[in-house]
């Protein structure tokens, strides 16, 4: 068990790169996949100094790494990167096809379809990533003098449609790992049907109330 000091170690520390986490910039400009790593590695640091001072118990990191959201990550990079070198294919020049429209209420619901779709397939990181330049090529075709509602819609629907499937984002796969033999695919997907769904409505609600002005433009 921590000793009263190892507690407060471990908390201060937790507190620290959560803080830093969320202000990537503030400590050093590495982002926070590289802010993520350094609170890892001092973590395991830490609690090796406090197990030889007495403070802590022992520790054994490897057997307390979840695998499973690291394969996962892993290989939603090479995906992504392939994704990439698909651009050179004509794939990103079908896809801003498919979503364009001259109504811009409808592009706007495209985005949100597809960016609800694709983040549930693959994961809500990878699809910003890749399709936040054909939103923002869309907005130059189209010479929108705002095209944060676009990128609003392509943003807040990956993080709803992310959490339809246990692959959609690291969060979910996580929880799959740690309840691996008591829930399967298809019951995750049945059971957050409903609530991405009532979310998704909610948002785009917002999202075309928010920005009226923009998605309906000559309305009252």
């Amino acid at each position: 068990e921590f000793s009263l000091f190892g507690k407060l170690t471990i908390t201060a520390i937790y507190f620290a790169f959560w803080v830093f986490l969320m202000f990537p910039n503030w400590f050093l400009p590495i982002g926070r996949p590289g802010i993520a790593l350094g609170g890892g590695l001092s973590m395991v640091v830490v609690r090796y100094v406090l197990l030889v001072l007495g403070h802590g118990p022992s520790f054994d990191a490897p057997k307390v790494i979840i695998l499973e959201p690291l394969f996962l990550l892993f290989g939603l990079m090479l995906t992504t990167i392939y994704l990439e070198k698909m651009e050179r294919g004509g794939l990103f020049d079908k896809l801003r096809d498919s979503l364009d429209d001259p109504v811009n209420w409808k592009r706007s619901a495209k985005i949100m379809l597809m960016s609800t779709i694709g983040s549930a397939a693959v994961m809500n990181d990878s699809v910003v990533l890749i399709f936040s330049g054909v939103v923002v090529d869309l907005c130059v075709r189209h010479k929108v003098a705002n095209s944060l509602p676009y990128l609003l819609s392509l943003a807040t629907t990956a993080n709803t449609g992310s959490a339809l499937t246990m692959t959609g984002n690291p969060q979910n796969i996580l929880i799959v790992s740690l309840a691996y033999d008591d829930i399967s695919w298809t019951e995750f997907l049945m059971n957050m049907v409903i609530p991405v769904t009532a979310a998704s409505i909610i948002n785009a609600v917002m999202l075309f109330l928010y920005y009226s002005g923009e998605l309906f433009p000559g309305s009252s």
